[in-house]
């Protein structure tokens, strides 16, 4: 039996503070599961924040948003698959990446 995969992009909203609060509300409702898999996306300036409080939950993994295709260039607003190689803070497991109409999202260890 496949796992069902449940994933959040939160698109823009919830910057660092609101994305922790809304993190503690989630966690102190949400038990641990091991019969699926959940992914959230906040945005680039959160994700620190939800990796903090992500930090003992091994069931819920957390991936970044917005990963242009190109490791550099004049591509706002965008994040770079390189960048988040590099610093891959504490948890980073998947990225999403836009393609023409469609959203590819990739586990972060393998090439966009």
């Amino acid at each position: 039996m496949n796992r069902p995969v449940i994933a959040a992009n939160w698109k823009m909203n919830n910057g660092p503070t609101s994305a922790g609060e809304f993190m503690q509300s989630f966690l102190d409702q949400y038990p641990r599961h091991n019969d699926r898999t959940i992914l959230i996306f906040p945005p680039a300036l959160s994700f620190h924040v939800v990796a903090a409080a992500l930090a003992d939950r091994r069931d819920i993994l957390l991936g970044v948003q917005n990963v242009h295709a190109a490791d550099q260039g004049v591509h706002s607003p965008a994040n770079y698959p390189s960048e988040w190689r590099a610093t891959r803070g504490p948890g980073l497991s998947w990225l999403v990446t836009p393609s023409v109409a469609t959203f590819l999202v990739k586990p972060a260890s393998r090439q966009l």
